[in-house]
């Protein structure tokens, strides 16, 4: 039979394990929330980032298009749509310069 001492002892070291196991338990569930969180932050930023460039984009583009239809009303811009649809932000600045000077859309859009 096991003495007084050694049942208190083991039921120390039941409660001790036990406690371990929900401070355990409890820092894996502050991990995850912290990590959810900080996921969504990181989306989030990341998301809000891409939407700005991406609007810049599009207003650039949308620009372009405007100062084609003013300069040449008269002219048909569908062979240049995929030309435009593909251009960088960088070749976007320089059409719209090229397209505030130019005679034509032609001369718009010659590779130099």
């Amino acid at each position: 039979m096991m003495g007084v001492d050694e049942t208190l002892r083991m039921e120390e070291g039941t409660m001790l394990a036990t406690n371990v196991q929900k401070w355990a338990e409890e820092l894996l569930r502050e991990g995850r929330q912290q990590g959810i969180q900080q996921g969504l932050q990181q989306g989030m930023q990341q998301g809000m980032q891409q939407g700005i460039h991406r609007g810049q984009h599009e207003g650039k583009l949308w620009a372009l298009r405007q100062l084609l239809r003013v300069r040449f009303p008269d002219a048909d811009l569908t062979p240049y749509q995929s030309r435009l649809d593909a251009a960088t932000d960088a070749e976007l600045e320089h059409l719209l310069t090229k397209a505030a000077t130019a005679a034509t859309p032609d001369a718009v859009f010659a590779t130099e």
